[in-house]
């Protein structure tokens, strides 16, 4: 954490900021939604540092009233300290994370283009309730540098999201099927979409390390909040998922696993006393 000028006002105010985040043992995670869930619409990782040289860091969390309230203290954060994470409950907007295959670099265009191609053809294909967009109706974020080529993707425009994570990951690993058949260039990361993922924040770094996530050149003059997965307006048309159902086991097929009925006994005397 940088240290600032004690007679600056601005010092009490960031303290203020940063003591509200939860971390340490005993599930932190945990804790903050028991403490902020009810009163918050958007939740963040800041990623604390705690060794003596401040280059070790841990998670930890904080909830927000709204998106705005963590904007405005989030843009006048110094740079040193923008070490920040999205983390996605409830309804997200279509977005992906792209990890970059080929030996060789390639630039930013060149994947875009793939990129679009790809989606547009899948979800023609594969019947998909999206909508088709343009590379202007694509928001890039970009954390590349000469070895390593980073961009998150989000889809705005559509004006549709998931209702929540698990059903993005469902599409979004079809969709990633769909890639693996057709380019060997780039996939999707399917990490983002487990359960509470994480998307880092615009304008962050990693700890220790200092490539940020810029908009690129077509993305720079959204709102602020266009930057932000889970910052979904009520307008938007929730996207239409098949969910598959899980297939539950017959009970005769798990008593066919004992080999007499005595140990079917015992298996139902044990579940007995664990309800009691």
């Amino acid at each position: 954490l940088v240290t600032h000028d004690n007679q600056n006002p601005l010092n009490s105010f960031f303290t203020n900021f940063f003591s509200l985040f939860i971390s340490g043992a005993g599930k932190p995670q945990e804790r903050m939604f028991q403490r902020d869930e009810d009163i918050s619409t958007f939740f963040c990782v800041w990623q604390k540092p705690y060794s003596k040289n401040q280059n070790k860091f841990t998670n930890s969390y904080r909830g927000f009233p709204t998106i705005s309230d963590f904007i405005d203290v989030y843009t006048k954060l110094p740079e040193e300290d923008k070490r920040f994470y999205e983390l996605i409950k409830g309804r997200c907007v279509e977005y992906y994370d792209i990890e970059f295959e080929s030996g060789e670099y390639c630039d930013e265009g060149e994947i875009i283009s793939d990129f679009i191609y790809l989606r547009s053809e899948w979800i023609r294909k594969e019947n998909i309730d999206m909508k088709i967009v343009p590379k202007v109706g694509l928001i890039v974020l970009n954390s590349s540098d000469e070895k390593k080529l980073s961009l998150h993707i989000i889809v705005r425009d559509t004006q549709m999201c998931f209702e929540d994570v698990k059903q993005a990951k469902i599409l979004m690993k079809n969709f990633d099927d769909f890639i693996k058949n057709r380019s060997d260039r780039f996939r999707i990361d399917m990490s983002v979409y487990n359960s509470n993922s994480l998307m880092r924040v615009v304008g962050s770094h990693k700890g220790g390390q200092t490539r940020v996530f810029k908009p690129n050149a077509w993305s720079r003059n959204r709102d602020y909040k266009d930057y932000f997965v889970s910052y979904v307006p009520t307008d938007y048309k929730v996207i239409e998922v098949d969910v598959p159902l899980k297939t539950p086991h017959k009970i005769d097929d798990v008593v066919d696993q004992f080999e007499d009925d005595s140990e079917v006994g015992s298996l139902i005397d044990m579940i007995i006393s664990l309800v009691k």
